[in-house]
């Protein structure tokens, strides 16, 4: 009978541990939005930077930098040529482009350098971004691709 009680308590046991490891295997979610400091909801584009900030475009709200604990928000009253943002990419100099409805805007960590339709773009609205690895920029816009090479 000792022996029957002793299994039944190890067999619970191991059952107990079973179900705590699968309860800490599940995975949770963190959700952020225009109420913890992003400056839009509806988001188009995303990319992390050599120091792990997360850069969000938003769509009519702009760029929204978060560092893991802290928002930093960028308009067109900062320098972004347009707050509709599509696309995001980071180039090796770390410099941070944007494809946005209005052009794309070069965010250096200081200033803005924005290029536009008439600067030789295929068009106004850029929709995606690529860097090959020569560091040519390849842009995807409503009316074709174009090509900035350094």
């Amino acid at each position: 009978m000792k022996k029957l009680i002793l299994l039944f308590i190890i067999i619970t046991s191991i059952t107990l541990l079973l179900v705590r490891c699968e309860k800490d295997s599940k995975i949770y979610w963190n959700t952020y939005n225009t109420l913890h400091g992003l400056l839009g909801n509806d988001v188009r584009a995303i990319a992390i930077d050599a120091q792990g900030n997360k850069w969000f475009g938003t769509w009519g709200g702009g760029v929204s930098k978060f560092n893991g604990t802290t928002w930093t928000n960028y308009t067109v009253e900062d320098g972004l040529v347009s707050n509709d943002v599509h696309a995001i990419a980071i180039d090796a100099q770390g410099n941070i482009w944007f494809g946005t409805g209005g052009g794309v805007p070069k965010f250096n960590g200081t200033t803005w350098t924005n290029y536009t339709f008439a600067d030789g773009l295929a068009g106004n609205d850029v929709y995606a971004i690529a860097i090959d690895a020569q560091g040519n920029k390849w842009f995807g816009i409503g009316g074709g691709v174009s090509k900035l090479s350094d």
